[in-house]
């Protein structure tokens, strides 16, 4: 069994508070899991309305599988206007 984690940090620049934070990832974090399958949750910078630090898992039994399918996340990351993608990790075990 291998399993894929990817750690990444966000900036939002249109969040002007919490709340605004919140939504905006809470419809990331829906999306991602809706159209990969995979976990995800906010782990750091939790008070923190322009940061956020997130890591999303997946479990396979082919490492190329996970590697795949933690760049997709990535790409499709980086391709939401609201947000900027400022640095990411995978880490697989």
């Amino acid at each position: 069994m291998i399993i894929g984690i990817l750690h990444f940090e966000l900036i939002l620049p249109c969040s002007n508070s919490l709340k605004d934070k919140r939504a905006i990832l809470n419809r990331i974090k829906s999306r991602i899991k809706n159209n990969y399958n995979i976990s995800i949750a906010e782990t750091d910078s939790k008070d923190k309305w322009s940061r956020a630090i997130l890591a999303a898992v997946t479990v396979s039994s082919e490492k190329i599988v996970v590697d795949q399918l933690l760049e997709k996340v990535v790409g499709y990351i980086k391709s939401f206007p609201e947000i900027q993608l400022i640095k990411y990790e995978v880490e697989i075990i």
